[in-house]
């Protein structure tokens, strides 16, 4: 479990439009350790994180939901070191490379997003079938950020078999671009006759089904496909003898219950 300070307020005038800001604690060590559920305290804190969101929402006549338009963006005031520390979680802890990432610190991370969706047929309303298309792109601090571009795009079917209005059938695309600063790092220490990788795009696809037990529980089984895992070509040897990821079949599970 994670916990940080933090305050947020939303302003929505009408069924169309909102505005949401808040003020957060950043704690980069707590997330990583994941033992801070418990702690109230500051300690651990390198800043205040600043997100806000725009939106603007469409309803049918019967106020329905039928899509959105959302436009987000942040402000981090942390120091943090760049793009290359990231080379950390691609290697192993011993890999002697680790020790020519630069210690520079940067003042400030930032980021935005937009995030799409339509219903396309039917309706949104509570077991009324239905299907909506969404998309999604973000981009962040290309001097600190792991990722640099992330995009997303799918579908969704709500009402699936007969009976069964409230299941859903889900398929997505993921596009996953490694910090093109990383990449370049990356370059120049195999030059340098380090065993590193060279990450670039990842892309992964992802069928799901959801299935409403009740209005308590829902299960959704899940397959993904992802090609270039952290951006690698699978099965290459890079100098040094570093080989990239195969491709992977994931297979998932989620359940969700209301108390």
């Amino acid at each position: 479990p994670l916990s940080a300070w933090g305050a947020s307020t939303r302003y929505s005038p009408s069924q169309s439009f909102y505005a949401g800001t808040g003020v957060y604690q950043a704690t980069p060590a707590s997330q990583a350790n994941r033992y801070q559920g418990f702690d109230l305290s500051f300690h651990g804190s390198t800043g205040v994180d600043f997100p806000i969101e725009l939106g603007f929402l469409n309803h049918d006549a019967k106020g329905s939901y039928t899509g959105s338009v959302r436009l987000g963006a942040y402000y981090d005031t942390s120091n943090a070191l760049g793009a290359e520390s990231s080379l950390g979680a691609f290697v192993a802890p011993d890999n002697p490379a680790l020790q020519r990432i630069p210690t520079t610190l940067y003042r400030g991370q930032h980021g935005a997003w937009v995030y799409l969706d339509r219903l396309v047929s039917g309706s949104s309303a509570p077991n009324e079938r239905g299907t909506i298309v969404w998309g999604t792109y973000s981009y962040s601090d290309p001097q600190t950020a792991m990722f640099g571009n992330m995009a997303q795009a799918g579908f969704i079917v709500h009402g699936t078999l007969p009976s069964r209005n409230n299941d859903t059938v889900a398929f997505s695309w993921s596009y996953l671009d490694v910090n093109p600063r990383l990449r370049t790092f990356e370059y120049q220490l195999q030059r340098e006759g380090y065993a590193v990788p060279i990450n670039g795009v990842e892309q992964g696809l992802e069928l799901n089904y959801g299935y409403d037990i009740a209005e308590w529980a829902f299960f959704r089984p899940s397959i993904q496909y992802i090609i270039n895992p952290a951006g690698q070509t699978g099965g290459y040897v890079y100098p040094g003898g570093v080989v990239g990821l195969h491709n992977e079949l994931v297979f998932g599970f989620d359940a969700s219950y209301l108390f």
